[in-house]
């Protein structure tokens, strides 16, 4: 046994380093870290700050998955250990190599050209030859790396096809965050005023209008943002971009819907429709890139956007003609549970990997890229139900809240641009910064969406004791 042992450990040191070792490593530590720290958490439920600030588990599992991504990717592992993050991130390090030594000859020779005075006719020449060797090299090296990216490539189309496509779910109370809802502050659950009475039955006029207005003004701004940043407006990055920030939210969260159908009768479907709408308008801006970028893309980028593209147009479409609602009970929740702590973490993970927060920084992404995520999207939400009328402030308000959980969907959409080499690393990192920031409000959201319940309860009671 001994024996055994002492020879699979020399077989494991002796390995070579490859991307797909680097994609099991991201896939297999973003799951153990995001499970352990769910298990903490839920042990730790009954602490004051645990109930006062509840994440669930999707907020938990996504960033623990961009926190392993950082840690294991260019901007901490890559400096630890450049050359054997080389090997498991990028791959192709003999094409590097040869690229990096045709470099350093090319800047060798226009030096010494220079001091030793040659005929331009001569050096032009020279100069010329060596540029298309440089050229030639690059492209093998472009080649190599997309060639030895193509498992974490492929598992991140996968893993964000299946987040995309579980959008139009509806699993109300099976998510396991419904389990863990507390009561609200403040109610007495057989107080009549504590429910108030439903106030309207939407139609699906008003999920189109919502889900238009909630696509289109984070768009717009986006866009305003890129003309003054000189990004290309029909370059595929523009696209992929203004693709994350107009896609509508994952499966909402159950306590918000729960507080939304106390007031509207179908809330939770006008929620899912008005998202299935800016989803649409999400595939569409990507189907966007395919007509206008078909020959830079290749052939493996094509059929792998279609296919996101695809999913994501089903999905948006089934989400508004009928969402479907998943099998109640126990079936439902250990689906939910192993998505959530599978899928997106490790789809999170392999999102942060491709960015190196130090070179690719740059502040005015960082600072305004999160707030149209976040605050953008939930403006066009509110102008949206502003817009289709027959509601209160505080009935737009609560649908604003109930539409907000767009972190996995625009992870979805980031990680796939990045992976497909469509997204620079200065626009991806401001978008997951935005998926970060959405994920760590939703505790705010959360006490938001009870808070305009107790303010309405307290409210009703007064209205009766007056008369």
């Amino acid at each position: 046994m001994g024996t055994m042992v002492t020879a699979a450990t020399i077989s494991l040191v002796q390995l070579e380093p490859r991307p797909v070792h680097g994609l099991l490593l991201l896939v297999v530590v973003a799951t153990v870290v995001a499970a352990l720290v769910e298990r903490l958490l839920r042990e730790a439920d009954s602490s004051p700050w645990r109930r006062r600030v509840r994440e669930p588990r999707t907020a938990i599992a996504i960033l623990c998955g961009m926190l392993v991504g950082t840690l294991l990717g260019p901007a901490v592992f890559g400096r630890l250990a450049p050359e054997l993050a080389e090997d498991m991130l990028l791959g192709a390090r003999a094409e590097r190599e040869s690229l990096v030594a045709i470099e350093r000859e090319l800047s060798a020779f226009t030096h010494a050209a220079g001091a030793a005075g040659t005929a331009p006719a001569i050096v032009e020449s020279d100069l010329a030859a060596r540029l298309a060797d440089q050229d030639v090299a690059d492209e093998r090296y472009r080649e190599a790396t997309w060639d030895a990216q193509r498992p974490a490539r492929l598992a991140v189309v996968l893993l964000a096809s299946v987040v995309l496509a579980t959008a139009c779910l509806r699993l109300n109370g099976s998510l396991p965050e419904a389990r863990d809802c507390v009561a609200t502050p403040g109610l007495d659950p057989d107080d009549p005023s504590a429910t108030p009475a439903p106030t309207r039955v939407h139609r699906l006029a008003d999920a189109v209008t919502i889900g238009l207005f909630g696509a289109s003004i984070a768009s717009l701004l986006g866009l305003l943002a890129l003309r003054v940043w000189e990004e290309p407006l029909f370059g595929p990055s523009a696209f992929i971009t203004l693709a994350a920030l107009a896609i509508g939210p994952w499966i909402p969260s159950p306590e918000a819907i729960g507080i939304l159908e106390r007031h509207e009768p179908r809330g939770g479907d006008l929620v899912r429709r008005a998202a299935a709408v800016s989803s649409g308008a999400a595939a569409l801006l990507l189907g966007a890139v395919l007509l206008t970028n078909s020959v830079e893309l290749g052939r493996e980028g094509r059929l792998t956007l279609l296919a996101v593209v695809a999913v994501l147009g089903v999905s948006s479409l089934v989400g508004l003609l009928r969402p479907l609602r998943a099998p109640a009970g126990d079936v439902a929740t250990t689906w939910a549970r192993g998505l959530t702590l599978t899928a997106l973490p490790a789809l999170a993970a392999l999102a942060t990997s491709r960015i190196e927060w130090i070179l690719d920084f740059s502040i005015a992404p960082v600072l305004v890229l999160p707030l149209l995520s976040s605050d953008g999207r939930s403006a066009g939400v509110f102008l949206g139900a502003a817009a289709a009328g027959g509601r209160s402030f505080a009935g737009w308000a609560r649908l604003m809240i109930s539409s907000a959980a767009t972190g996995p969907t625009q992870l979805a959409v980031v990680a796939v641009g990045l992976w497909l080499e469509l997204l620079p690393g200065w626009l991806g990192a401001g978008l997951l910064l935005g998926v970060g920031l959405i994920e760590c409000t939703r505790w705010m959201r959360r006490a938001a969406a009870v808070a305009i319940r107790v303010e309405e309860a307290r409210m009703g009671r007064k209205r009766d004791d007056l008369s």
